[in-house]
């Protein structure tokens, strides 16, 4: 909604917003066949506040799978560090050394 995002604009005096989102979560406690497991997607997107246009756009898959068998499902924050770390990592450095 440009409407809204231009009243983000002029409250916040700023060009563009970040948004990001979870989805796709899959978790799997382990089991006699299988290691327990955690997967997600995590997508982020830099929205220009003037008209509603994508700047940029990033998104990771992610998977964790716990130590055995019979372990509970990794929890969300280790696979979401995961996929974000992806992201981080694939980001140009700006000019920074």
């Amino acid at each position: 909604n440009t409407e809204k995002l231009k009243k983000i604009k002029n409250a916040l005096g700023v060009d563009a917003i970040l948004q990001g989102e979870i989805f796709d979560i899959h978790k799997q406690d382990g089991s006699l066949s299988q290691f327990a497991t955690t997967s997600l997607t995590v997508r982020y997107t830099l929205l220009a506040t003037q008209n509603g246009s994508i700047i940029w756009e990033a998104s990771s898959e992610a998977n964790s799978k716990g130590l055995w068998s019979w372990s509970s499902a990794p929890p969300l924050s280790e696979t979401i560090l995961r996929a974000n770390e992806e992201i981080l990592s694939a980001l140009p450095n700006l000019g920074k050394e």
